[in-house]
C-alpha cells in the first residue's frame, strides 16, 4: 500500500494541473457521462456496473461498486476518481485523498436534482460546465413533453416492474426505486406500494393485478426471457401475462438514470401507453 501511494505521487506530480489524464470512474450513469462529454478516452478502470457504452465495458474492472478497496484503484494512478455516494466502503474515500487523489463524489439518487448534480459536477471537473447544462436541459424538456401526454397521479396503466426472478419470488421495484420513477414520469402506476426492491410471492401479485409486466433483460439470475416469465409460478396466472403484455427492457437504460434518461423515458411512455414500437 505504501508503496503504491508513492509510486502515485511521482506520478501526479510529473502530471501537474490540467485536464486529467487518468480517470477511475465508479458508478454507472458516472461512467456513460464522462464518455457523453468526449472524455472517455482518459478513463482506465470502472466498476463492473459500469457497462455502456461498449468502450466502457472493455476497460478493466475494480469490482462491484459497493465492494471496493483502495489498493486496487491507487494501481491505476489516477489523477482524478469520479464516483457517487453509493461508493462503499466509505473508508475508501480517505484512503484515496490521503494517497494525494482528487475524488469527487456526487448524489447517486434516483431523482432529477441528484441527476442535475451529478452532469454538473462531473461537467465541472472535465472543464465541459456549458454542455453538462445544455444535456440537463435536453433531458428535462423531453420528460417534461411526455408529462403532458401522459401525467401522473392519473388512471395509467398499473405496471410490474421485475428486476430478476429468485427462486419461487419476483424482485420487484417498489416505492423510491429508479423504477417506480420511471414508472410514474410516464403516467403510469406501481403495483408494488413496499419500499425499495423486494421479493413478492404469487398471492400478493395476483392481488396487485398488473396491466403491464415490465422485467429486465438481464439480472443476477441471468438473462430473462418471455418464456421464464410465463413459466413462473408466480406469474403465469396473470391476465397481464397471459395477454402478452410482458416486455423485456434494458436496465441500463431504463434504470441507469444518466445522460440517456430523457430517451428512457421516451421509449418507456411509448412501451406503456402504445403499442411497445420504441422498446429498444
Amino acid at each position: 500500500m505504501k508503496r503504491l501511494i508513492a509510486l502515485l505521487l511521482v506520478g501526479i506530480a510529473m502530471l501537474g494541473a490540467g485536464e486529467p489524464r487518468r480517470i477511475v470512474s465508479i458508478d454507472p450513469a458516472v461512467t456513460e457521462t464522462v464518455f457523453q462529454f468526449g472524455h472517455g478516452g482518459a478513463v482506465v478502470a470502472t466498476d463492473m456496473t459500469s457497462t455502456w457504452p461498449a468502450a466502457a465495458a472493455a476497460l478493466p474492472k475494480l469490482g462491484y461498486i459497493r465492494q471496493l478497496n483502495a489498493e486496487g484503484i491507487i494501481a491505476q494512478r489516477p489523477d482524478l476518481v469520479l464516483t457517487s455516494d453509493k461508493l462503499q466502503p466509505r473508508m475508501v474515500i480517505e484512503q484515496l485523498q490521503q494517497a494525494g487523489i482528487t475524488v469527487r463524489e456526487l448524489p447517486g439518487a434516483a431523482d432529477l436534482p441528484a441527476l442535475r448534480q451529478r452532469l454538473l459536477g462531473v461537467g465541472e471537473a472535465l472543464g465541459e460546465s456549458a454542455q453538462a447544462q445544455r444535456l440537463y436541459d435536453g433531458i428535462t424538456a423531453r420528460i417534461d413533453a411526455v408529462a403532458r401526454r401522459h401525467p401522473a397521479g392519473g388512471t395509467g396503466p398499473r405496471v410490474l416492474f421485475i428486476l430478476h426472478l429468485m427462486g419461487g419470488d419476483v424482485v420487484c421495484g417498489g416505492s423510491g426505486t429508479a423504477a417506480d420513477w420511471l414508472i410514474r414520469a410516464c403516467g403510469g402506476r406501481n403495483g408494488i406500494d413496499a419500499p425499495g426492491y423486494k421479493p413478492v410471492g404469487a398471492e400478493a401479485l395476483l392481488a396487485m393485478r398488473p396491466d403491464v409486466v415490465v422485467a429486465m433483460s438481464t439480472g443476477p439470475s441471468g438473462p430473462m426471457t418471455r418464456e421464464r416469465i410465463v413459466a413462473h409460478h408466480a406469474l403465469t396466472g396473470l391476465a397481464a401475462v397471459q395477454s402478452g403484455r410482458v416486455h423485456l427492457v434494458d436496465g441500463t437504460l431504463m434504470l441507469g438514470f444518466g445522460p440517456r434518461l430523457g430517451e428512457a423515458v421516451e421509449a418507456f411512455a411509448d412501451l406503456l401507453h402504445g403499442d411497445g414500437a420504441a422498446q429498444r
